[in-house]
């Protein structure tokens, strides 16, 4: 309900939309996996059931005994960027604690996606040769990232219960219904949407890019390199946005974090 998802339409997430995704990935080589999420949303697989939990916060052991097969697992914070976690950090849902039988720990490893991206160096390597093909030309970078990443990619109803946490302050229950940032499998279910994106970028072609726009991804960020040629560095960034809103909807657009060539 929460979702609006209905027997027709199953979609966790409303802004991925199957016909669109078949049009414009058609050839991305995990096309089915990114289906299967956007369909229905990420399944986690179980090696082992976590130990059921029988000590419940007391100002909702009725309704946790309505629901006795949630999992409920700790809030953290982390250091964001070198900074001082007691003033800015991330904050986290601690799937690792307790140490053995966490829902990380009771995760099935042989069924997380393992990601697999290409080393930073080829980004150097784009830059080197595109002053080569314009000795006389500024060669301009861009970085830019999804926002709210894991966000947009959602929990499969039947596995949202693995999810919950309690926020003692507020004395509320909250239930996961995206992958969290502490998921172990969470970076490989966004490397398929991720590459879906960088996929429709880089099958876009100029002048400038024959063979396709050169773009370069690490888990949410991505980094264009184009020469400051005509409107290429337009075209680049363009593509770019277009390739995230196609694959994850407008929210996905970051305002604050889509940064200009330079």
């Amino acid at each position: 309900m929460v979702r609006g998802q209905t027997a027709n339409d199953y979609r966790p997430n409303k802004n991925m939309v199957p016909a669109v995704l078949n049009k414009v990935c058609k050839g991305y080589e995990r096309l089915e996996e990114l289906q299967q999420i956007v369909h229905g949303g990420v399944e986690v697989r179980l090696s082992k059931m976590p130990p059921r939990q029988v000590k419940h916060p007391p100002n909702h052991a009725d309704l946790l005994e309505q629901w006795p097969e949630i999992i409920i697992s700790p809030f953290g914070v982390v250091d964001k960027g070198g900074e001082d976690a007691s003033v800015t950090g991330r904050t986290i849902h601690d799937l690792s604690y307790p140490e053995g039988t966490s829902i990380n720990d009771c995760t099935d490893q042989d069924s997380i996606i393992k990601p697999d991206y290409t080393h930073c160096d080829a980004v150097a390597t784009e830059i080197l040769k595109s002053k080569r093909a314009h000795p006389n030309a500024r060669v301009c970078v861009m970085a830019g990232d999804v926002a709210s990443v894991f966000r947009n990619i959602s929990i499969h109803s039947d596995s949202v219960y693995l999810f919950a946490g309690h926020i003692k302050e507020d004395d509320v229950i909250v239930i996961e219904l995206a992958a969290p940032f502490g998921l172990t499998g969470s970076p490989g279910f966004y490397k398929i949407a991720g590459g879906a994106v960088a996929y429709v970028h880089g099958s876009h072609t100029t002048d400038v890019f024959p063979d396709g726009i050169f773009n370069y991804h690490w888990v949410d960020d991505h980094f264009n390199v184009a020469v400051d040629v005509g409107t290429a560095c337009d075209d680049a960034n363009r593509s770019l946005r277009y390739a995230m809103v196609v694959v994850m909807g407008a929210d996905a657009i970051n305002p604050l974090n889509a940064r200009a060539f330079n």
